[in-house]
């Protein structure tokens, strides 16, 4: 019974591990994000028509919030990066997590948005989310 607990319990370090880094990679994006959104909202006010009406603090706090749960995902479900099926699919999970979260900021809560939002979320997200993570299975194979 002993040896049960060990392993599960090790198991569950190995996955908090994971999560952990994964959130950290998401909160270092999400840092980039948001120093270039702050940059580009001092040096060229009115660029950006969304930062303008939304605000820059709902943007840099959808680029966190992507980060976080983001980056959470792809901790608790990186080992399916070792296919290139499990890859695919973990850039669609993430895909449409990060523009789930940027559409929040721009269009207001979920349930108040119309079907032109929901099909922004999911082919930018599928879509995406595809080619990000083609590009770094491609990346780790050299």
């Amino acid at each position: 019974m002993r040896a049960i607990a060990y392993h599960s319990t090790r198991r569950f370090s190995m996955t908090a591990r994971r999560i952990r880094a994964g959130v950290l990679v998401g909160l270092i994006m999400a840092s980039f994000y948001s120093a270039w959104a702050l940059l580009m909202h001092f040096l060229a006010p009115g660029s950006n028509s969304n930062h303008t009406t939304i605000g820059i603090g709902a943007v840099i706090a959808a680029y966190f919030g992507a980060g976080i749960v983001g980056g959470a995902v792809i901790g608790s479900l990186s080992p399916l990066a070792r296919s290139w099926t499990g890859m695919v699919v973990l850039g669609m999970t993430t895909g449409i997590v990060f523009f789930f979260f940027i559409e929040t900021a721009t269009s207001g809560p979920f349930w108040t948005w119309q079907a032109n939002a929901w099909k922004e979320v999911t082919v930018l997200g599928l879509g995406l989310g595809t080619v990000g993570a083609l590009v770094i299975k491609l990346q780790r194979r050299r």
